[in-house]
């Protein structure tokens, strides 16, 4: 994973960017639609999470929460990332 996200920062950054715009409004698209969430729930609850450390609570939880994300901005959506990385250094800077 490491040197995939190594090659991305090779790339042009406006490029980066686009490519995350759509790869955004793609999934944006796809948490809008109450069918596809529907099904995705409905895969989720036919897992037997006995054995997994995420729970299908939690997991639907999560799709609940990217379809409330799904109706944020792009910008607000690049605003969150920055902002929780930023903060992910600065945290770890002060070990």
């Amino acid at each position: 994973m490491e040197k995939s996200i190594m090659n991305l920062k090779k790339n042009d950054r406006v490029q980066n960017q686009f490519a995350l715009y759509y790869l955004l409004d793609n999934g944006k698209q796809n948490m809008l639609d109450e069918k596809f969430v529907s099904d995705l729930k409905e895969s989720i609850n036919k897992r037997n999470d006995n054995n997994s450390i995420i729970t299908n609570d939690f997991a639907i939880g999560a799709v609940d929460i990217a379809v409330e994300m799904a109706k944020y901005s792009h910008q607000d959506i690049y605003n969150f990332i920055y902002d929780d990385v930023k903060e992910q250094k600065r945290q770890e800077r002060s070990r």
